[in-house]
């Protein structure tokens, strides 16, 4: 069977591909929006998890034609691709958000799903290990890489997708050259030197898109909105994050549109009319420092404990305070190869590009407080009195 794909045109899906397809774990990934509530800025991005597993399929059929692994390895390969993000919740990253903080992961429920009965099942009649799926997906071994590397598939496609749906002309990368360029060398993927601006294009790529359509201002608000309705729907209809990893995206709406509990359906209910949250107090790296930053990531405690503390400060309904809380940025080691004069040398220490785009992570971390629209200028001095009372800030 062949599919018409908007980024890679026609792919080609047959015998263990179709039977993976057909399960209903696959198929909920249909109801899954790949960039969550980015439409509500970039209204044609509303793509799903499923069209990109199946766009990361095809990188990774062509990837191990390239590498010249065998049958076995590429049907393997070729079922991570597939599989890698099955255990995605509902709108993608807003419910990974709320599976964090209760220590699980998508990968957890994709390794789940993976084991369970209806997977495997289609996955051991074709000769596929789920075991070897999942190591894959975690990444591990030579091929892993290809799955969940520095440089894999999954990034490559949704780079590509996300910004075809978004329109934004950010996410062009070279995926072809960068494929016929890798190679296995001790043990890790990598790439002739010649390639170092097709790598630093993707890395660029990924560094572009980041503010302009994953950490928009506006996608950022909505989303912290919807992580605040899911945790509340949790919380009062006594739900568990394995329930919620098994809903997509019409079920969870259709429980936020249901439940009792008055935040939960109250911040639904808004950003089903696009009425989104306005920034009444914004606290950055830039304003007071990366020490302090630092500090207030510390001290500042749960995201819902400081809303309470906020709205009995201003007598105000809690429903209509959401805080933000800074993420504490990490310098993450970039594990792309190259191949110089015989021997291996990182890309981060032969480019500029990747120097930049670690040292670039502190410009998403402040901590922001969301109100109502029309509620903004009213907040805006009570809020700021209060953390700098709290934080001893000015």
């Amino acid at each position: 069977m062949f599919l018409q794909d908007p980024i890679h045109g026609y792919i080609e899906l047959e015998g263990f591909e179709l039977d993976i397809l057909d399960t209903k774990h696959f198929q909920r990934l249909r109801r899954v929006k790949q960039l969550g509530f980015t439409n509500l800025v970039y209204p044609s991005a509303t793509h799903t998890r499923f069209e990109h597993s199946i766009g990361a399929k095809n990188l990774a059929e062509k990837f191990a034609k390239y590498l010249e692994v065998s049958e076995q390895e590429s049907k393997e390969l070729r079922a991570a691709s597939m599989l890698h993000d099955i255990g995605h919740g509902p709108f993608s990253h807003t419910s990974e958000k709320v599976f964090a903080k209760k220590d699980f992961s998508h990968e957890d429920f994709s390794v789940e799903k993976i084991r369970g009965e209806t997977v495997s099942d289609a996955l051991n009649k074709n000769g596929i290990s789920p075991d070897k799926v999942v190591s894959l997906i975690r990444g591990e071994g030579e091929l892993g890489q290809i799955i969940a590397g520095d440089i894999d598939v999954d990034r490559m496609d949704y780079l590509m997708r996300d910004a075809h749906y978004s329109g934004v002309a950010h996410g062009v990368i070279d995926a072809e050259t960068i494929m016929r360029a890798a190679k296995f060398k001790e043990g890790k993927l990598v790439f002739g030197h010649k390639f170092k601006q097709a790598l630093e294009g993707l890395l660029t790529a990924r560094y572009l898109m980041t503010p302009t359509v994953y950490m928009h201002e506006g996608v950022i608000r909505a989303e912290k909105m919807m992580e605040r309705a899911i945790e509340e729907l949790i919380s009062y209809e006594e739900l568990n994050v394995r329930d919620l990893s098994d809903m997509d995206d019409v079920d969870l709406k259709a429980r936020l549109r249901s439940t009792g509990s008055e935040r939960a359906n109250y911040l639904n209910s808004l950003l089903d009319t696009r009425d989104v949250f306005k920034t009444c107090y914004r606290l950055d790296a830039e304003e007071v420092g990366r020490e302090k930053i630092l500090e207030v990531i510390d001290e500042l405690g749960e995201e819902n404990k400081v809303e309470k503390e906020l709205s009995e400060a201003l007598g105000v309904s809690e429903k209509k305070l959401l805080v933000d809380k800074p993420f504490k940025p990490k310098k993450k080691k970039i594990g792309i190869w190259l191949e110089k004069k015989g021997g291996l040398v990182s890309l981060e220490e032969e480019s500029k590009v990747c120097r930049a785009i670690n040292e670039s992570h502190w410009e998403n971390v402040a901590l922001q407080v969301y109100c109502p629209r029309n509620s903004s200028k009213e907040f805006e001095k009570p809020v700021k009195n209060f953390f700098e009372n709290k934080l001893g800030v000015a």
